[in-house]
């Protein structure tokens, strides 16, 4: 069973083996279209509701979620190699 971290172990981790890369510009453009593609999956999801669609509903939710926090953390231009340490990033 693997090892749960605490988020401050797992940014660590994550700086220490180098997940975090330094962006050299702040593409504004890319984080506008980041954050309109999560609106789609939110719209999307919702539109799933009645049908009872709970599956594909928390998948589109998750990817929006991860989409914004991508985006989010592009402001301080960085990108993460992989969620868990996109999220102890954030």
């Amino acid at each position: 069973m693997p090892k749960y971290l605490s988020k401050e172990e797992m940014y660590s981790q994550c700086n220490a083996k180098g997940n975090f890369i330094p962006k050299k510009e702040l593409d504004i453009n890319k984080i506008k279209s980041m954050v309109k593609i999560a609106q789609e999956d939110l719209e999307t999801a919702r539109e799933l509701k009645p049908k009872l669609r709970w599956n594909t509903i928390y998948k589109l939710s998750y990817d929006a979620l991860h989409q914004l926090t991508e985006a989010f953390i592009l402001f301080e231009k960085i990108k993460s190699l992989n969620h868990q340490c996109l999220f102890s990033y954030l």
